[in-house]
């Protein structure tokens, strides 16, 4: 009895650790062990942390939307990067992205993002920009995201949470990285007949899986313009450019694949349904003419 009661016990344990992804299509073997090797292998899993540094022009409302969108996800990347020591070197000069001087010492886990509020040229509600990465894998340690307090000030509560967790994907690397450049092709584009895509292997298997399987041009396809956003054809998705009306800004499997493409373990358990625009659905939304708009800056990064 007792060794059937340990048997229960471990069974159980590793039930709880396994990190595999949700059913949402019939996946070969090869492919689910690819999307499982991507997700964290520690159990149990030490959290992914985003910190944020608020400065002054940031009001609550504000902060406790980015705190969502940081919660939202660390639920989705499951592994832990190591610390960061900024104790004896602190971060201490004038960022050009927020246009201020930013200060930080103490130890950096795993992600720091830095909000300021102030002015945005043009309909621009907010910019987000990446300043430091990782000598090792070059994932993002030091972010920046600049939000238009006048533009913002026109948008629902649920509007804003949806924008922050778009600027803070922006901050996590998405089109914001030289690791994510390097799974780009064509880009940056030289013609309009080019065709900017992302070819990481998550990031294509979930775009076939969502209906993308028959998309005619090169997978997975990025914004012309900026490089750092899905194109259009994804309509609605969370980090596609521009919003759609009804506004529900899904983040889907290819989001997540395309972080874990870039070298996150993540789980897809924290993706919310989404499927790749029909001619019927299309007919039903349209692209927002309001001041929404998310501002893509790149620029030379550093190394810790």
């Amino acid at each position: 009895m007792s060794r059937l009661f340990a048997f229960v016990l471990v069974a159980l344990f590793v039930l709880s650790c396994s990190q595999q992804s949700p059913p949402t299509a019939a996946l070969s073997e090869s492919h689910v062990q690819s999307a499982v090797g991507s997700g964290s292998d520690e159990c149990p899993t030490k959290a992914f942390n985003i910190e944020f540094q608020f400065l002054p022009s940031v009001d609550y409302p504000l902060r406790l939307a980015l705190q969502r969108a940081a919660n939202r996800w660390e639920s989705v990347i499951q592994g832990d990067l190591p610390d960061i020591n900024l104790l004896a070197d602190p971060l201490d000069e004038w960022d050009t992205h927020l246009k201020t001087r930013v200060y930080f010492a103490g130890i950096l886990d795993d992600l720091l993002i830095i909000v300021r509020g102030m002015p945005l040229d043009g309909q621009t509600i907010a910019s987000s920009s990446v300043s430091y990465i990782r000598r090792t894998g070059q994932l993002p340690t030091i972010a920046t995201i600049a939000v238009g307090l006048d533009a913002i000030s026109d948008e629902k509560p649920e509007d804003i949470d949806r924008i922050m967790l778009h600027e803070v994907g922006h901050c996590l690397g998405f089109g914001t990285t030289t690791i994510w450049d390097s799974f780009m092709r064509e880009w940056p584009a030289s013609s309009f007949n080019d065709d900017p895509h992302f070819m990481g292997v998550m990031a294509v298997l979930f775009f076939d899986i969502a209906g993308g399987s028959n998309y005619l041009g090169k997978k997975v396809p990025v914004e012309r313009s900026d490089g750092g956003h899905w194109r259009f054809t994804l309509g609605d998705e969370l980090m596609a450019k521009g919003w759609t009306y009804p506004y529900r800004e899904p983040l889907s499997e290819i989001t997540i694949g395309a972080l874990a493409d870039m070298g996150y373990r993540v789980s897809y358990w924290g993706s919310e349904h989404y499927a790749t625009p029909t001619a019927a659905s299309k007919a039903q939304t349209q692209k927002d003419d309001r001041s929404f708009g998310c501002e893509v800056v790149r620029r030379p990064v550093r190394s810790h």
